[in-house]
Order: structure tokens, then C-alpha cells, then sequence
């Protein structure tokens, strides 16, 4: 077929088909750069989402030093300002977590980006839930607490601390496992 036309057909044949090589793997290395780009996008925009992770984690950590203390026995004539000093710590460190878990909530409503590789937070949305329930359940037992006269249950409050701090110490962990 090709034998027939003349050279002035085949050169243009030739000239389109180079045409369209060139035209396709143009199109196709733009692609991925672009796919490259915003995957680098993501990733940096993930990132942000590290430090205040890991602030959150210092932050429960703190308010575990400041449980752990708590003596084991607990006697109704404590003195009035060991109590108060005790709780006031306490709240403290409660309401630093909270103000830093609202840090980190913002960090992660910052990055969402809608990317299909990096951009699934469920996971990470689900443990900020439980986070939040946490700190409430430890909040309402520490509010609820009769300091002066009844013994704190320091178990189940270091129990529930614990998990907290488990929840805090699995976000940093889903931005590594994507």
C-alpha cells in the first residue's frame, strides 16, 4: 500500500506519525510530572499534621506525670492545699490536651486536599473521635471526684489515661503506613 504513494505522501505520513509519537509521550511525561507535583503537595501538606501529633502525644504525656503522682491511698484529712494544688494540676494538663488535640484537628482540616493516594482520614478522623471521648470520660471522673473525702480510683483513671495516650501515639503512625 505504502509502496504506491509517492514520497511526498510517505514523508507526510512519516512527519504526522512522528508528530503523534512526540505528541503522546509530551502529554504523558507532563501527566507525571504533575502526578509527581501533587503527590509531593500531599505529602508536604501531611506533614504539617506530624508536629502537632506529636505535640498531642507530649501533651497526654505530661498530663500522665501529672496523674501518676497521686498517692495510692488517698486519706480524708489530706490537707486542703495538697488536694487543690493536685487537681489544679490536674485540670491543667486536661485542658492543654484538649487545646492541643483542637491544634492538631485544625492541622488536619488544613491538609485535606482531597488526594486519592494520601488524602483518606477516616482512620485518623476515627481516632480523634475516641481521643475526644477519652478526655471527656476523664474529665467527668475528675469532675465527679469528691477530693477531699472519697479515695480517687486511680486505676481505672491511669487505665483510661493509658488508652489515651495509645490512641495519641497511633496518628503519627498513619501518615507512615500510607
Amino acid at each position: 500500500m505504502l509502496s504506491r504513494w509517492p514520497i511526498r505522501y510517505k514523508l507526510l505520513f512519516g512527519v504526522a506519525t512522528l508528530c503523534l509519537i512526540v505528541t503522546i509521550l509530551s502529554v504523558s511525561g507532563f501527566r507525571g510530572v504533575y502526578a509527581y507535583r501533587e503527590l509531593v503537595r500531599n505529602i508536604s501538606d501531611r506533614a504539617l499534621e506530624r508536629p502537632a501529633a506529636a505535640e498531642l502525644a507530649r501533651s497526654v504525656d505530661r498530663l500522665r506525670a501529672a496523674i501518676s503522682p497521686l498517692p495510692e491511698v488517698e486519706f480524708p484529712g489530706r490537707s486542703l492545699e495538697k488536694v487543690g494544688l493536685q487537681r489544679e494540676a490536674i485540670g491543667l494538663q486536661l485542658t492543654e490536651v484538649t487545646r492541643v488535640l483542637d491544634q492538631y484537628k485544625v492541622a488536619l482540616n488544613q491538609s485535606d486536599s482531597g488526594a486519592q493516594y494520601l488524602g483518606d482520614k477516616h482512620r485518623e478522623r476515627e481516632t480523634v473521635r475516641e481521643i475526644e471521648e477519652s478526655l471527656e470520660t476523664i474529665g467527668e471522673r475528675l469532675r465527679s471526684h469528691n477530693w477531699l473525702t472519697d479515695p480517687l480510683d486511680k486505676e481505672s483513671l491511669a487505665e483510661e489515661v493509658y488508652h489515651l495516650a495509645d490512641l495519641t501515639y497511633e496518628l503519627p503512625r498513619y501518615l507512615q503506613k500510607n
